[in-house]
Formats: C-alpha cells, structure tokens, sequence
C-alpha cells in the first residue's frame, strides 16, 4: 500500500464531512474558499473541534488556507479532491458486495 492510500485510510467522519462539504460547495480553488462561519455552520462542529480537523487537513495538504489574520477561508486541493474521490468509491464498493 503507497504512503497516500495510507492517509487516505485514516481519515475519520469529521474530516471526510469537511472534504465533502468544500466539494459540495465548489470550493477547489482559492475563489470559492469557504469561510470558518460557513464550516461551522453547515458542520455544527465546535471551534476546538473545527481547529483540530483543519489543521489536521492543511498538514496532510488535503486542503489550503487563504487569509490572513482570523479571516481565513480553505478549499480542497488536488490531493484532497483525489483523497474524497477515494474514499466515496470505496463506500459505494462496501455498499455494492
């Protein structure tokens, strides 16, 4: 198993609801980055909760930061897009057998 599949293998509900949502949303550039508000709302996740998978996320460069200050936005990258398309076709695989 490659380095990414591993990652890919380790991702939990809450950073997978994240991936969704900026997929969902369009937000695979820096142009539709979505805004913390706008996470946590669609998410309800708290603000530690929401800091955790993010910065988890932006480690494991399945998404970006724009921003500066406390005004940041995120959107998928490449990686994250590919890491999403993943594990939704590995669902929809269980789901068939």
């Amino acid at each position: 198993m490659d380095y990414f599949n591993q990652i890919v293998n380790r991702l939990n509900a809450q950073d997978l609801e994240i991936l969704a949502y900026l997929s969902n949303q369009s937000a695979t550039i820096a142009l539709n980055a979505k805004n913390k508000q706008e996470i946590t709302s669609f998410s309800g996740f708290t603000d530690g909760i929401f800091r955790k998978v993010i910065s988890r996320l932006e480690t494991l460069c399945l998404i970006e930061s724009i921003g500066e200050g406390r005004a940041y936005a995120y959107y998928l990258t490449d990686y994250g897009v590919t890491a999403l398309n993943r594990m939704v076709n590995e669902i929809q695989a269980a789901n068939i057998k």
